[in-house]
């Protein structure tokens, strides 16, 4: 029997073992870097046999470099993954509490570049508006990226308030193919003027009606 007949090989970096979901990094994790024996690794896998696991160490054992870029790959993809999850985390945790689930007045979120005059030319029309800017106590910190504050704006539920046109509408599309919502992003324009706006952005603020920006990108004027 071929040794590569234990195997499926779906792509160059998801290789597992035959009529499993198992991927032959989970096994070499624990024969490599935790140096447990092929035993002990079944102890941890049910599913598969004592003549898998061996099987998967001797592949090793015969490809180490092309092994040793899969499982470095995997590595890397594996602390990718936690980290964005940790800034996830991290976002949600420093983000305020509300009392409520009711109150849908909209709320604005200044991306980082945006003037910040224009909050405070809006908080100025109408004092209770929430129209926040990165940075601000409760936002999310000047540098957060792109990606992040997406994230950030659908836990919150804060229409973010931006001027970047070049790559704003890839992390939207790539955000909403991921599965999350977005309450909306507005872009805006050079060609209108700060009082145009404010007071562009303050009727969207006086209907309370987000529903046509959710999920959408929009651009100025409105």
């Amino acid at each position: 029997m071929e040794l590569e007949s234990y195997f499926e090989f779906l792509t160059p970096t998801d290789i597992r073992l035959k009529d499993t979901e198992l991927g032959i990094e989970k096994i070499l994790y624990e024969y490599i870097h935790r140096r447990r024996p092929a035993h002990d690794i079944t102890q941890t896998y049910h599913s598969i046999s004592l003549e898998q696991v061996c099987a998967t160490i001797l592949f090793y054992l015969h490809n180490r470099e092309e092994v040793h870029l899969y499982m470095t790959a995997w590595v890397e993809r594996s602390l990718l993954s936690n980290q964005m999850e940790l800034r996830q985390q991290v976002l949600a945790e420093n983000a305020p509490k509300y009392e409520s689930k009711s109150d849908k007045r909209i709320k604005y979120l200044l991306d980082e570049n945006v003037n910040p005059r224009l909050g405070v030319g809006l908080r100025s029309q109408w004092p209770e508006m929430t129209a926040w800017c990165i940075g601000d106590p409760g936002a999310p910190p000047r540098g957060t990226l792109d990606p992040d504050i997406l994230i950030w704006c659908e836990l919150h539920d804060f229409i973010l308030i931006t001027n970047n046109r070049a790559s704003m509408p890839v992390h939207l599309q790539e955000h909403l193919v991921a599965g999350h919502h977005s309450p909306g992003v507005i872009t805006l324009t050079d060609k209108m003027s700060m009082g145009a706006v404010i007071e562009s952005l303050g009727d969207l603020y006086k209907l309370s009606d987000s529903d046509n920006y959710s999920d959408n990108i929009s651009y100025m004027p409105l």
